[in-house]
């Protein structure tokens, strides 16, 4: 029988119980729309600290706008039931898929594996980590429409979209859990989850998706996908390749290998220009073709490539050097570029430089790389100039941070504003971050901020905007 939550959402019928909640199929009564709803079992909707973690991540997670990411809608908390509210996608989650069919074809695991590391990309760029990947948090969705060549990158339908992110992290429920198979080695005994957990989970996952089993090694396949699933699952944490570099050796592996047979109708697969967006033209999945020769069978080549790893325990992930930096973060590719309106001593210039600003402190924390936030702020700025010490001093021990990143959600001149007294409201949501030393332990946390307005002074010296003042407590840490 359904019932309806907080007057704005009629939960029809269940579809799943989990360790955290059962989820319903339900309608969004103010809109129309089919949502899907995570009613928190009791024990957990009863303590109080639950309903302000989510309220106070949901800004965070309801920003991850990604074709591969089921997002978050809303959080609402009615008459002691907590209720989490995300878009409904149709489709088998990966679990029933595979106990529908068993393992899949090398071509479509690499496709659908692609998929899960492009999301998990877009989830990490956002300096959250989902904390709890495995098959029932995958949304197997149906097969599109083969993309036209040459089509541009994010028009073919997403294959999978990711469920549940980063709330496994949210409500603490990782504690305690008996060992998963698809959680690192690090990851256990109640130890903060991290990018380089996910990507193992990812490599755990594409395993169960060749053989049933997620313990077990493939035989037969494809050695590429022996190597991708190696560099995932194995090694030094720190050396485990990025979500982003995984999604493009598997987009490339998912065109060249043979086409999966089609169940119900064309397969997609990815076109060859969007898995090598931002690649270099000739990738190591294709520089590595050693084990091509002649009428040599490819079951026999996985076996002599297992070996080789197995006998060379140190040699580097074969496709691709280890990721020189820190798995607590995700660096971007290169330091943020201010727009050239900011440089302009205008009342719009000034809003462009603050919202260049933001991106410099979050690519700073990211990485600590503080040439371009240092450069944009006055030494008067105490709040700001505290904020940069700390993040010099947690990289210089060889540390540093997982999230805390900022998105500006919009700027606003004050209401006296003048050239001589550039004074701005900026709306910010910012990410919770979590400052890890050296050997990955906790050191200290910043609490997330969601809608939060943070009023700016800037100045204008020599030619250019600096940050001069934050009025507002807390807006930087």
């Amino acid at each position: 029988m359904g019932w309806t939550l907080a007057r704005r959402y009629r939960l029809n019928e269940p579809v799943a119980d989990g360790p955290t909640g059962r989820l319903w199929r339900g309608v969004d009564l103010g809109t129309g729309q089919p949502v899907a709803v995570k009613v928190l079992h009791s024990r957990l909707a009863a303590d109080p600290r639950v309903a302000d973690e989510l309220r106070v991540a949901r800004g965070t997670l309801s920003a991850l706008w990604h074709p591969g990411i089921a997002r978050l809608l809303d959080v609402v908390v009615d008459a002691g039931e907590v209720g989490l509210i995300s878009e409904l996608i149709p489709g088998p989650d990966l679990a029933r898929l595979l106990a529908d069919t068993g393992p899949l074809p090398p071509a479509r695991a690499a496709r659908l594996a692609a998929g899960i590391a492009d999301a998990l990309a877009a989830v990490h760029r956002a300096g959250v980590v989902h904390g709890d990947l495995k098959p029932t948090n995958v949304i197997v969705t149906a097969p599109g429409p083969r993309p036209a060549p040459g089509a541009a990158a994010g028009q073919a339908d997403p294959p999978v979209r990711l469920t549940d992110v980063a709330i496994s992290t949210v409500l603490g429920t990782g504690a305690g859990s008996p060992p998963s198979p698809y959680s690192a080695p690090w990851a256990i005994d109640g130890a903060l989850p991290t990018a380089s957990s996910d990507v193992h989970a990812l490599g755990v996952l594409l395993r169960e998706m060749l053989t049933g089993d997620p313990g077990r090694e493939p035989v037969g396949v494809d050695p590429r996908l022996l190597q991708v699933i190696h560099a995932c699952v194995h090694g030094e944490r720190s050396a485990r390749p990025a979500a982003s570099t995984v999604a493009g050796w598997l987009w490339q592996l998912a065109a060249e290998l043979a086409p999966a047979p089609a169940v119900a109708g064309p397969q997609p697969e990815r076109p060859a220009s969007q898995a090598r967006a931002g690649a270099p033209a000739r990738t190591p999945a294709r520089q590595l073709r050693w084990w091509l020769a002649g009428g040599v069978a490819v079951a026999l080549a996985a076996v002599i490539a297992v070996v080789i790893v197995m006998r060379n325990p140190a040699a580097p992930p074969p496709l691709a050097e280890p990721t020189p930096t820190p798995d607590a973060t995700v660096a971007p590719v290169a330091a943020p570029e201010a727009p050239p309106e900011a440089g302009e001593h205008t009342e719009a210039g000034g809003l462009a430089f603050l919202q260049y600003w933001f991106s410099t402190l979050s690519y700073a924390a990211q990485t600590g790389d503080l040439a371009p936030v240092s450069a944009a702020t006055s030494p008067e700025c105490g709040d700001c100039q505290a904020a940069m010490t700390r993040i010099e001093a947690a990289h210089a021990a060889g540390g540093g941070f997982r999230g805390g990143a900022y998105v500006v959600r919009g700027v606003t001149a004050a209401s006296l504003w003048s050239a001589d007294q550039p004074v701005y409201d900026a709306t910010i949501d910012r990410t919770h971050r979590v400052e890890l030393d050296a050997a990955g332990a906790t050191v200290d946390t910043l609490p997330a901020l969601t809608f939060t307005t943070c009023t700016v002074v800037l100045e204008w010296s020599d030619g250019q905007w600096l940050v001069r003042e934050i009025i507002s407590p807390g807006c930087v840490g």
